[in-house]
C-alpha cells in the first residue's frame, strides 16, 4: 500500500530516487523501470537487504551477469540485477537513508515534542 499524499524528494541518483511523505511516513523507491512503496520499517527492512544481498549464482557456473535477485515472499514479483546495478541501488538506498535519518535529526532538533 502507498499512501495518497504529495511525497517529497528525499534523495536522487542518475539510476533513481527516494521520495518520503511527510505525512504518513511512506517511503517510494524508484529504480530503474520499477517503483517500490514501505512503510518507514520496511523501507529500512530493504535497506538492510540490500546491503547485504549476496550473488544468488555462481558466474564461472551460470555465465549470466545478473546473479542478484530480489523477489516478494510468493515469487509474484522479482527484480534480477547485474553487479553494477546492485552497487546502484546499494548507493541510492544508503544515500535515502542518510538523508532520512539527517532529517529525523532535524525535526527532533527544530521540534522535541516531535514523535519518531
Amino acid at each position: 500500500m502507498s499512501c495518497s499524499h504529495l511525497p517529497d524528494p528525499l534523495y536522487q541518483t542518475e539510476h533513481g530516487a527516494v521520495y518520503a511523505c511527510p505525512e504518513c511516513g511512506w517511503f517510494n523507491i524508484l529504480f530503474g523501470p520499477a517503483m517500490l512503496a514501505q512503510s518507514r520499517p520496511g523501507f529500512y527492512a530493504f535497506c538492510e537487504l540490500i546491503r547485504t544481498l549476496e550473488p544468488s549464482a555462481d558466474f564461472a557456473l551460470h555465465g549470466h551477469p545478473r546473479c542478484y535477485h530480489l523477489h516478494t515472499a510468493d515469487r509474484r514479483f522479482g527484480l534480477a540485477l547485474t553487479a553494477s546495478e546492485l552497487e546502484d541501488l546499494r548507493e541510492l538506498m544508503n544515500g535515502a537513508a542518510a538523508m532520512d535519518e539527517l532529517q529525523t535529526i532535524i525535526d527532533r532538533t527544530v521540534d522535541p515534542s516531535r514523535p519518531d
